[in-house]
């Protein structure tokens, strides 16, 4: 006769062996990592880069928050977005991913479009990146746009918001910056956008509204203007306020500067995709593929470019100082601004290699 066998105290010592395993990893956090690391490599369909994510963040403890995707039923465009947060210090990033033809307002800087100020302000990438790195009223933002090669007039936009950095912060811009390429490299490549990838950026880009310097001595996006310094003196806008000029940027800014270090006019330049949204977001008077407003405040050209089939915009406007609710350009001069923004636009659109240039 076979003995029936005691299973009860075995059962209840393996159930309080597991149950306290559970325990020391969930209070040592180890489970807690286990799961971040988890839904880190799910996040953005596994394209979300590791490279430069938790200096962006300023966090060790990094995870995922949200995801989405067009097979999720979003109806964003996107073909993936996801957002992660640092457990540490609370800040977060959105990533979007896209293809270019699908570019909506989201994709440019918060109040870039609205022809008036200076907010959602940008510099070229660096590195040989098709990208900008710019500044809206919701945080810092990257922006890469790879050009597929196997795709006519097609590219891949990757952009990367970050919400709670500062944008003063050069190493965290450094950071937001190498995460997004790289995020762009392994999108294009579960995407399939034959493209050709940067070089690695060690240094952020300068914010572009900088310390002026004497227009006659310009060299960056607002060299165009150089042989415009005597008039633009007497316009009332010595300075220049730039960044560093890159050939493939796909958003520039310059600023002109009064003799007081204020920012006077603005000269902007988006293309492909960003220029999409940009005009998806600019004011309904900017129709048409040139033109001028009524007295002399903004004017705005366009071109052809290579590689999409979205023309390039170009764009001047005298800033408005919303707290002082004034112009730091009192009066503007159409002569000096038809000039300005026609060899802005000239310059521009010959180092992108754009044609068919359209002037107000």
């Amino acid at each position: 006769m076979r003995l029936k066998e005691n299973r009860g105290p075995v059962a209840v010592v393996l159930v309080s062996c597991l149950a306290l395993i559970a325990g020391v990893l969930h209070f040592t956090g180890v489970f807690g990592d286990w799961r971040d690391r988890m839904s880190l490599d799910r996040a953005c369909r596994g394209t979300l880069a590791r490279s430069g994510l938790v200096e962006a963040l300023d966090g060790e403890r990094v995870a995922e928050v949200g995801s989405s995707d067009e097979e999720s039923g979003s109806g964003s465009g996107a073909l993936t977005r996801c957002a992660v947060t640092s457990r540490d210090s609370h800040d977060s990033l959105r990533v979007d991913v896209r293809w270019g033809s699908d570019a909506d307002g989201q994709a440019l800087p918060l109040r870039r479009a609205d022809m008036a100020g200076v907010m959602g302000r940008a510099a070229p990438l660096g590195g040989d990146w098709p990208g900008a790195f710019s500044l809206g009223g919701d945080g810092p933002q990257v922006s890469v746009a790879l050009a597929c090669r196997n795709r006519k007039d097609e590219s891949l936009l990757v952009s990367s918001l970050l919400s709670g950095g500062r944008g003063d912060d050069g190493a965290r811009r450094a950071a937001q910056a190498r995460l997004t390429t790289a995020t762009a490299v392994k999108a294009a490549e579960e995407f399939d956008c034959e493209a050709s990838a940067g070089k690695e950026t060690a240094d952020a880009p300068d914010d572009p509204l900088g310390k002026p310097v004497p227009l006659g001595r310009a060299n960056g996006t607002c060299a165009a203007l150089r042989p415009s310094a005597a008039e633009a003196r007497k316009a009332g806008v010595p300075g220049a306020m730039e960044s560093v000029a890159q050939k493939n940027a796909s958003l520039t800014d310059c600023f002109l500067a009064t003799p007081g270090g204020e920012p006077g006019y603005r000269l902007s330049a988006a293309y492909g995709p960003l220029a999409k949204a940009f005009r998806e977001l600019a004011p309904p008077r900017l129709r048409g593929e040139a033109g001028a407003g009524e007295g002399t405040s903004y004017a705005w050209a366009t071109a052809r470019c290579p590689g999409s089939a979205e023309r390039a915009v170009f764009t001047l406007w005298r800033v408005h100082d919303p707290q002082k609710n004034s112009f730091a350009v009192k009066k503007g001069s159409a002569s000096f601004e038809s000039a300005a923004l026609k060899a802005f636009a000239g310059q521009s659109a010959a180092a992108q290699g754009c044609s068919d240039l359209r002037l107000p």
